[in-house]
């Protein structure tokens, strides 16, 4: 920090101002820049997490299906079973 603030009372006393404006400038670029880098890695991060539910929430409906199959089988079963056993 001590570089910049000697590189703009230097400028300002040259009286460059031209060269202390393109440097308040290059000064915002950066900062934007620098936001911009942090919203997309921000932005990955919650897409990773979001990724990670949506894998969770899939295998959770995967298993409720593979139950409610094999609870339907079981109940299929037993009717068919019982009218076999009731017409004999």
């Amino acid at each position: 920090m001590q570089i910049f603030k000697k590189i703009k009372k230097q400028l300002l006393k040259e009286n460059k101002f031209t060269r202390y404006l393109i440097y308040g400038v290059d000064e915002i670029i950066l900062m934007v820049v620098g936001i911009l880098i942090a919203v997309a890695i921000n932005n990955s991060n919650i897409q990773k997490t979001d990724q990670i539910k949506e894998t969770k929430y899939l295998k959770n409906i995967k298993l409720d299906l593979q139950k409610d199959l094999a609870s339907l089988n079981s109940e299929k079963k037993d009717i068919w079973g019982q009218s076999y056993s009731s017409v004999k």
